[in-house]
């Protein structure tokens, strides 16, 4: 017989003897999303930093000793073109910094810009400058190297999926 978890998942078989034996268990989409309704804001947003390569594991990188370029140093203005000109700029930074790294530790970013360019997106790439607070050296540094261990992780075929259960996580479900 089997006997289920909390989530109705079997979690181990009776042998003949009436022993439990245990099997592997699957964590199915319905699990993912009774997990995340019980999350608390706080969680949700450690998940995303995770996801974006943003937790606190992976910070103080020095994997290459440089200037750092700071955000925002000139005067601040409130206006909608200012704030474009600063991400403009901000990402010309992070591109120059990241340029600057040697290739072996850009190489799996590289392949992410043309394998999964939304995985890559200005967006993500600004989180990163954001959470090392405009310094786009140290930003370029988190960002080549989240993507390094996100490689090493998943290897290259599912390296380069959305994280998720339908795509790197799809043999994990």
């Amino acid at each position: 017989g089997l006997r289920h978890d909390a989530f109705g998942n079997s979690d181990s078989v009776v042998d003949n003897d009436g022993d439990y034996l245990e099997t592997e268990q699957k964590f199915t989409a319905q699990d993912e999303q009774k997990e995340i309704a019980g999350m608390s804001i706080k969680d949700l947003v450690d998940v995303n930093k995770d996801l974006l390569g943003l937790s606190a594991g992976m910070s103080n990188l020095s994997m290459l000793d440089g200037p750092e370029s700071k955000m925002g140093s000139g005067p601040s203005t409130d206006g909608a073109e200012a704030k474009a000109a600063a991400v403009a700029a901000s990402l010309l930074a992070l591109e120059r910094d990241l340029a600057a790294l040697p290739a072996p530790s850009t190489a799996a970013y590289r392949r992410a810009l043309a394998e999964c360019p939304e995985q890559v997106s200005k967006e993500r790439k600004l989180a990163h400058i954001d959470y090392e607070n405009g310094n786009t050296a140290l930003a370029a540094q988190r960002l080549a190297f989240y993507w390094q261990v996100r490689l090493d992780t998943f290897g290259s075929n599912r390296c380069y999926l959305p994280m998720t259960l339908a795509g790197a996580m799809k043999d994990e479900a």
